[in-house]
């Protein structure tokens, strides 16, 4: 996900680091409470700040890599 950057006079995209568990849900096509569940189970990192749960991009991306079938 790429978000732009206001600078004077430019916008450069960002990629976005922190996902919340919508956000990573959405991402990977599946529900909010298989990502809970998933967070619940240890399958990843994830890290709670105040009442929000925030999972790093790259987490996912090598808890889904780990899971290669072929």
């Amino acid at each position: 996900m790429k978000y732009p950057i206001l600078t004077i006079g430019k916008t450069e995209a960002v990629t976005k680091v922190w996902m919340t568990r919508k956000d990573a849900a959405t991402y990977l096509g599946v529900s909010t409470d298989y990502i809970k569940s998933l967070c619940n189970d240890a399958k990843f990192r994830w890290y709670k700040v105040g009442g929000l749960a925030l999972i790093k991009k790259d987490d996912l991306d090598r808890y889904i890599e780990k899971h290669r079938v072929v």
